[in-house]
This record gives structure tokens, C-alpha cells and sequence, in this order.
């Protein structure tokens, strides 16, 4: 499996940022307070959000891992739509290219025949909100498959 794109809405300076394309080697290149690492910290809490999701909630002062910091509405969703959207959420998708052999472990996994011919691609999308609820939803064309850490 290989990250291939990344897309990012509500997060910090991002309203939207659209299959940013994922190599072995990314270079981020852009003037200052451009969004860069905003673009960096997004990445990271998406990895974190599917590696250690309780990660993402846990207190600063308590949390076992200093980076990526867990997801701060406050400071992580946009400021400037806070006042206008209380209940904002901040959503992050990562599409992976996936080898034969992984799409049929997805299709056991997810309990599916049609699985294994038809996905290539695995789109993945964490939505995090106010009040530190993290969802996960498998996208596949115009199907969703949802599921919670």
C-alpha cells in the first residue's frame, strides 16, 4: 500500500486543498506563511488518527508522543469559520494504491467478493469536530463504507 494523494478541508490556514500528490520523496516549496507546515501537520495527524486514535484526545500534558499534537478545534479548525460554524469539522483524505494482494485482504476484512477486483485505489477520509469525535469512512466511487476507532 502507498499513499498516493492527500486532501485536506478546515484545517488551520486550509479551507481546501485537494489530492495534493504523495511520493516517496514530496517537496513542499512555497513563501512563508504559505501553509506548508500546516500542509505537514495535517499529514501527520491524519497518520496518527489512523495508527493511534486515542492519541488524538488525550491531553498534552498527558500524551505519550509530542508530535504530531493531537487535534485542537480551537487552534486547528480555521478561525475564521469557527464563529460561523460552531459544529465545524475538519476532514482529512488519504488515497492509498493498493497491490492485488491487499485488495483481497480488504475484501476478507470488509467481508466482500467484489472487493478484490474492484478497488485499486483506497480512499480514506477521518473527519475530526469540536468535540473530539473521530469517524472514519472507506470511499469507494459513490459508496461509502463507515466506520468508528
Amino acid at each position: 500500500m502507498q499513499l498516493i494523494n492527500f486532501s485536506i478541508t478546515n484545517y488551520r490556514s486550509i479551507i481546501k486543498a485537494y489530492k495534493l500528490p504523495v511520493s516517496n520523496l514530496t517537496v513542499l516549496i512555497g513563501q512563508n506563511n504559505e501553509g506548508k507546515s500546516n500542509i505537514a501537520n495535517a499529514l501527520a495527524i491524519a497518520i496518527l488518527a489512523i495508527s493511534y486514535p486515542s492519541r488524538l484526545r488525550i491531553p498534552h500534558r498527558q500524551r505519550a508522543i509530542d508530535y504530531p499534537e493531537g487535534y485542537d478545534w480551537q487552534r486547528d479548525f480555521p478561525i475564521s469559520l469557527q464563529t460561523k460554524d460552531k459544529s465545524g469539522k475538519s476532514s482529512f483524505t488519504l488515497e492509498f494504491s493498493l497491490e492485488e494482494s491487499e485488495c483481497e485482504e480488504l475484501g476478507d476484512y470488509l467481508q466482500s467478493n467484489t472487493i478484490n477486483r474492484e478497488f485499486s485505489v483506497l480512499s480514506l477520509n477521518i473527519t475530526l469536530d469540536k468535540d473530539g469525535k473521530l469517524e472514519f469512512a472507506i470511499q469507494k466511487k459513490d459508496k461509502k463504507i463507515n466506520g468508528k476507532p
